[in-house]
């Protein structure tokens, strides 16, 4: 049970967080108090953030682009219901806070905007804008084009839907899989929210911090699901800054002009924020850059869509909900169950006209026939897409996608769930193609041939995907090195925040896929390059496999292996040229099934075993008519009073401590804690502690010296706290105690051993299923032992 240890901020890792209220009001409280118990320190973190308080570069760009202002100003854009829905879950989140994980300051109503805005401010074209400027500095105008390739930059996603004749239920289903920099706990929550006066019961995926569920929901009636339409929302302008007797004034193209200034180094231009650089004395100034977003424009992130989309029960809400969507603009997917199947985009992209934004873009609806389908994977999709930018995202994951959904002419849930783990990178071919004819020998040609040989499949445990890999990343280095192209590693003026967007060698990555079609410009001669770079490999120590080198570093200090690369629809992104950790990847992954709801599924990086074999879990009925539970490891000192109130009971005969101080409780859990092999939870009942939960290895404990261990054992103990509990808790309990303990793949079977005196724990056991085993002499009791396989 790691994944649940390792989630001390988790409500039991990898679980739904199921929220209930009886008003709109009440359930924006109650997600923002439960999402605080689970997530309260990054809250903090994100607030801090948002008020630009802990001194990070973040938090200095933050406070220069007006981040809280422009929130603040949000909230108060949103229609009454809105604001109340937001004001409500930031007393929530304070509400729930643990005074330990609680810093300086307090939730303002206008706070989940901010970090929504947080999550985002750095999510749109800026990088990209950034990139475009740095080559255009180093290497002339006309090298801007032939570096230019389609490139995700922080953000990206698939998603893709299909009709309902082309389904086994005879209704449409919708995938998607959004990418994002990987964290645990990560960005997304999985929730059920549920307001039976308002008829709301939505499962969906939320940004920690937002209430309500903003990009991927499923009501029931209606199910959508997004990936990011690389529109082109933001400009960087290049301007003169100068400091007279008056004020500051900008230079922004038509003379000089007065700005508004505010705390420190708050410069504000009529077409934005100054975002670097700043004023400087005489005549001429100094150069600083401007910031244009379309939410400092608008003052707004349409998250008034946010209720909207909680009351949709057909594709036609949706889309009506996401009008009013402003940022970031979204390819979306819908369907219902009636079977319509709508494609849109929404979010407001401005209109150009010689620079100048002159309105919005507006966005038609397409509605798919029965047995139509739509990949969405951040690619140029035709004419439509040069309204919204002028590059996208390389078309690999978008032409596999096509070519699975082709292979599969009519799809279950589980089909259309694998899927999302398909790891064959189109690209290879081109690769294959071209090394084949570089003429190498020896060391060098095992390794051009282990290349030229291999299937393409970016797989954990492939040995020729980790040579691809090498031969790759020596080529990116090589090509970064040679003029012109080893200008772009010169030192950037820019803020050290912006470094990740100005680095050569993943562009050089990205680039060379086109280059290998086209031509590679420069005048570099691109045979040579390779020839240098496998010799390099063949002289070099190649990991065994892809997974020894392609792992995602979790903050626990743990790696986790991954398969799959940028380019293939298991998108798990290194910087290529600069290691092989992987730093962006699906920061959720799902199915949604319109014919039945709870026959959809999903993971988060959360549910780590799970999501790291390419994976999802049933959705099942989470919350169903009945309370949620949350697991959290005890901690010793704080919970030592608690548990000896409960242990130190007569009726606690069996768990063998009534006769121990409180001092000796905290003693034994301080040193369960130490061990890696033996753990202890304490369990929640909403905010109510109602048991202990234990788990071991057995091959490190005296039971394993009674029983044949088996590889996959877990033991577990559970003791209730005092009380009267309402008939079928302690069956449902039990129920969802064994669901967290099989959510690990690693367990194979349940061992239990209660004391033969403890008739009614036998009885427990016979009734939910568990298998007699022998009784065995234990020193301090004689047990019973169980056991439970794991379910099919």
């Amino acid at each position: 049970m790691s994944d649940v240890r390792d989630g001390e901020a988790g409500r039991g890792v990898g679980d739904v967080l199921v929220c209930r209220g009886d008003s709109l009001e009440s359930l924006a409280f109650e997600q923002g108090r439960l999402t605080a118990r689970v997530r309260g320190a990054s809250l903090e973190d994100d607030r801090r953030h948002v008020e630009a308080g802990s001194g990070t570069p973040f938090d200095v760009f933050a406070r220069r682009s007006l981040l809280a202002e422009t929130a603040r100003a949000a909230f108060e854009r949103m229609d009454a219901p809105s604001r109340a829905f937001f004001a409500a879950y930031a007393e929530g989140v304070d509400a729930g806070l643990d005074p330990t994980e609680r810093s300086d300051g307090r939730w303002q109503p206008w706070t989940p905007v901010g970090v929504f805005a947080v999550h985002h401010v750095l999510f749109g074209s800026l990088g990209h804008h950034l990139w475009r400027r740095h080559v255009a500095r180093l290497l002339g105008d006309e090298a801007v084009s032939a570096l230019a390739q389609e490139v995700p930059a922080l953000s990206g996603s698939n998603a893709w839907v299909v009709g309902g004749d082309r389904t086994t239920s005879g209704r449409p289903v919708i995938g998607a899989d959004p990418h994002r920099m990987l964290s645990v706990p990560g960005v997304y929550q999985r929730v059920r929210l549920v307001c039976p006066a308002e008829e709301i019961d939505v499962l969906g995926l939320t940004i920690a911090g937002v209430p309500g569920v903003q990009h991927f929901g499923h009501t029931g009636g209606v199910a959508w699901a997004i990936t990011n339409a690389m529109a082109d929302t933001q400009d960087v302008l290049d301007v003169r800054l100068r400091r007279d007797g008056r004020g500051v004034q900008a230079d922004l193209g038509l003379g000089w002009e007065p700005c508004d200034t505010g705390p420190g180094d708050v410069v504000v231009t009529r077409l934005g924020p100054v975002v670097v650089g700043g004023p400087a004395d005489g005549p001429d100034g100094g150069d600083a850059l401007v910031l244009r977003s379309v939410p400092w424009v608008t003052r707004d992130w349409g998250l008034s869509a946010v209720l909207p989309l909680l009351r949709s029960r057909t594709v036609t809400d949706v889309s009506e909900a996401l009008d009013v969507w402003v940022e970031p603009v979204n390819d979306v997917l819908a369907a219902d169950t009636s079977g319509a199947v709508i494609h849109r985009v929404a979010g407001r992209v401005p209109r150009r006209v010689e620079g100048d934004w002159v309105g919005w873009l507006e966005h038609e609806v397409e509605r798919l026939p029965s047995d139509g389908q739509v990949v969405s994977a951040n690619h140029r999709r035709g004419p439509q897409s040069a309204t919204l930018a002028g590059e996208f995202a390389p078309p690999h994951r978008a032409r596999r996608l096509e070519q699975l959904l082709a292979e599969h002419p009519v799809l279950d849930v589980p089909t259309a769930a694998a899927l999302h783990a398909d790891t064959l990178l189109l690209p290879a071919r081109d690769w294959q193609r071209r090394l084949a004819s570089i003429g190498v020998t020896g060391a060098a040609g095992v390794v051009r041939d282990a290349v030229v040989a291999w299937d393409g499949r970016m797989d954990a445990d492939s040995s020729a995907a980790a040579v691809f890999a090498a031969v790759r990343a020596a080529t990116v280095r090589r090509l970064a090195a040679a003029p012109p192209l080893d200008r772009l590693s010169a030192p950037s003026t820019l803020p050290a925040l912006f470094a990740p967007w100005l680095r050569p060698e993943p562009r050089i990555a990205l680039a060379l896929d086109r280059w290998f079609v086209d031509g590679v410009p420069f005048g570099i001669d691109l045979d040579a390059v390779l020839v240098a770079a496998v010799e390099e490999v063949a002289g070099a120590d190649v990991p065994a496999t892809w997974a020894d080198v392609h792992r995602f570093d979790r903050p626990d200090g743990t790696s986790v292996p991954l398969a799959g690369d940028d380019g293939c629809v298991l998108s798990t992104s290194a910087a290529t040229g600069l290691g092989d950790a992987v730093w962006r990847g699906p920061v959720a992954r799902l199915v949604w099934c319109l014919a039945d709801r709870e026959a959809s599924r999903w993971t988060v990086p959360d549910e780590v075993d799970v999501w790291a074999a390419g994976g999802t879990s049933p959705v099942g009925d989470p919350g169903g008519d009945v309370v949620t539970f949350s697991l959290r490891p005890v901690r010793p000192v704080d919970d030592a009073s608690l548990l000896h109130s409960w242990v130190s009971e007569e009726r606690a005969v069996f768990w063998g401590m009534t006769e121990k101080s409180v001092e000796e409780v905290r003693e034994v859990y301080a040193f369960l804690d130490s061990l890696t092999t033996h753990h202890a939870y304490l369990v929640h009942d909403d905010d109510r502690p109602v048991a202990i939960f234990q788990t071991y290895d057995p091959a490190h404990d005296p039971l394993g010296e009674c029983y044949d261990v088996r590889d996959g054992d877990l033991g577990i103990h559970l003791f209730l706290a005092p009380g009267d509990p309402q008939p079928g808790f302690t069956g449902r309990l039990a129920t969802w105690l064994l669901e967290q303990v099989f959510a690990d793949p690693s367990v194979q079977r349940v061992v239990v051993e209660p004391d033969v005196r403890n008739e009614r724990s036998l009885r427990r056991m016979q009734r939910m299923g568990l298998e007699p085993g022998p009784v065995v002499d234990l020193g301090h009791k004689q047990a019973r032992m169980f056991f439970l396989d794991r379910p099919d």
